[in-house]
């Protein structure tokens, strides 16, 4: 689920800025976390008992048409559901871009059960204990639920906050958007929609079956594997059907810690004006 500077603490602060997580089986046995960001000066590797561990600078492995997504949710804030929007000019916003990236690789059995929910967060050590200020689990959940201008402040509430609550605190808003999107689609029961999005989405967590392929989809799905289309499933739940149109991510390489290499390009910052995705 990538961040991509979608609040204003993020924007300040790159250090605190999570773009996106990953979980799927790595070499037979094991099970391969990856989280990405944009912290750059962060490089190493080496082993523990029977993991590995790697950072470092890699190529993005997310893409999304966010100037799309974007263009799409204000049609919906002003009643109007255009599903053309993302086949007028598709892009991948995050083309040509890298992130730094944290890779684990652990034994399946270390994991300690059948059925895992992930999420990570990151801390700051101005408080004692370190203060939480960011968090992600599911990719995609701020950018569909928490797109609109004013909701930084809510935003940097979720950050701080924890997957348990996320059902009693963000159910509401997340039931009034799709149900609103199911209405202006047309769709036969827009509260049951509405209803089984809040399901997918919610809490905001990876869940994952160690030893099973990975395979993500929101509500249904297991991990998500480097090369999964996170933004075009995401938007297929939430809209009911199938809108989205970003590019194939990359493969990701046989060995660990199985992201692509960097590709320099000189490109403007998604600071800004830039839409957010994830």
């Amino acid at each position: 689920m990538s961040h991509h500077f979608d609040s204003a603490a993020d924007r300040a602060d790159g250090r605190i800025n999570p773009c996106d997580l990953y979980v799927f089986p790595g070499s037979p046995g094991t099970t391969a976390f990856i989280l990405t960001g944009n912290v750059f000066p962060l490089s190493g590797n080496g082993s523990g008992g029977e993991g590995l561990a790697w950072a470092g600078l890699a190529a993005d492995p997310f893409t999304a048409d966010g100037a799309a997504l974007g263009a799409f949710l204000q049609a919906v804030r002003e009643g109007r559901y255009d599903p053309n929007i993302f086949t007028i000019s598709p892009s991948n916003v995050f083309a040509g871009r890298d992130v730094t990236a944290i890779a684990l690789q652990l034994p399946d059995i270390a994991l300690g059960g059948t059925s895992l929910s992930v999420w990570a967060r990151i801390s700051v050590l101005d408080h004692v204990p370190p203060r939480q200020v960011n968090r992600i689990g599911q990719a995609m959940f701020r950018p569909l639920f928490f797109n609109a201008p004013d909701s930084e402040t809510e935003m940097d509430a979720l950050n701080a906050g924890s997957p348990a609550l996320d059902r009693d605190t963000y159910g509401e808003r997340v039931h009034a958007i799709a149900g609103t999107i199911a209405r202006l689609a047309g769709l036969p029961d827009p509260d049951g929609h509405a209803a089984t999005v809040a399901e997918a989405f919610l809490p905001d967590l990876v869940t994952y079956r160690p030893g099973q392929p990975a395979a993500f989809h929101p509500g249904d799905g297991n991990g998500r594997a480097l090369s999964d289309n996170a933004f075009d499933h995401a938007v297929a739940v939430l809209a009911g059907s199938d809108l989205g149109n970003s590019s194939t991510p990359p493969s990701a390489t046989e060995a660990f810690p199985y992201l692509s290499v960097p590709q320099p390009a000189d490109l403007p910052p998604l600071i800004g004006g830039a839409p957010t995705a994830g």
